[in-house]
């Protein structure tokens, strides 16, 4: 593999109860009629992609599904921490997209039939009670994936 991350993930998604996307590996509906929406917070303790180091990244993945996730079509967006180099960035987002292998190959088929994607940097910070802990971050934009379907509504 051509890529090695080690850290802490955090993930919260729209369904009314726990998400049975992640339990079902995918095979059941989100809670929701109509769509699946979710954040998947990234804190990168230690990894190198392809030589490069991304020790001390931070990224968040946001997305617009429709309710069963593997009918593909997913809207996405990219928060990486300003602290990122450019190719940090773009390497964060070859591993997110699948093209270097690994687990997000098979979401990467789910995200190549994506309508819209879009990456950005942004401020973070980490607390959580009072103690350094993942995850926030902040835009001075919406923060939206591109084509999200609430843009046609």
């Amino acid at each position: 593999m051509a890529w090695d991350l080690q850290g802490m993930f955090y993930e919260n998604c729209s369904c009314d109860a726990i998400c049975p996307c992640t339990w079902s590996n995918l095979a059941h509906r989100a809670t929701r009629d109509d769509y699946c929406r979710f954040a998947l917070a990234f804190l990168v303790e230690s990894g190198e992609i392809e030589g490069v180091d991304v020790s001390g990244r931070q990224f968040v993945l946001i997305g617009d599904t429709p309710p069963n996730m593997a009918d593909g079509n997913w809207r996405l967006g990219v928060f990486v921490d300003d602290g990122a180099s450019s190719e940090q960035v773009d390497k964060l987002g070859q591993v997110l997209s699948g093209a270097l292998g690994g687990p997000p190959r098979y979401w990467g088929r789910c995200w190549a039939s994506s309508s819209g994607s879009s990456r950005h940097r942004s401020p973070s910070t980490r607390t959580v009670a009072g103690t350094t802990s993942p995850w926030a971050t902040r835009s001075t934009t919406r923060a939206r994936p591109s084509g999200s379907r609430e843009e046609s509504r």
